[in-house]
């Protein structure tokens, strides 16, 4: 595994956003968005991705990261996320 520290993650995610062009794609290229997001530190950034995507992942970011006292806001768009 190549350390974190030798890439410019915003600059990788900002050429992520770019390639978004059809539905399949632009999933897979936000889910690497959200990776990078929770990498660098940006837990909101990454918790709103994966609402906006419906992602189930969102629910493992809330435990894995102990936000539960922060997710108030969301919960509404936390309901309609069909767990699998």
């Amino acid at each position: 595994q190549w350390p974190l520290n030798i890439y410019n993650l915003t600059s990788i995610d900002q050429l992520i956003r770019l390639q978004m062009d059809d539905e399949r794609t632009a999933k897979a290229l936000l889910e690497c968005s959200a990776v990078i997001a929770e990498k660098q530190g940006n837990v909101s950034k990454t918790l709103d991705i994966y609402l906006k995507m419906g992602n189930a992942q969102a629910f493992q970011l809330i435990e894995r990261k102990n936000l539960h006292a922060e997710i108030l806001p969301y919960i509404e768009k936390l309901m309609s996320i069909n767990r699998k």
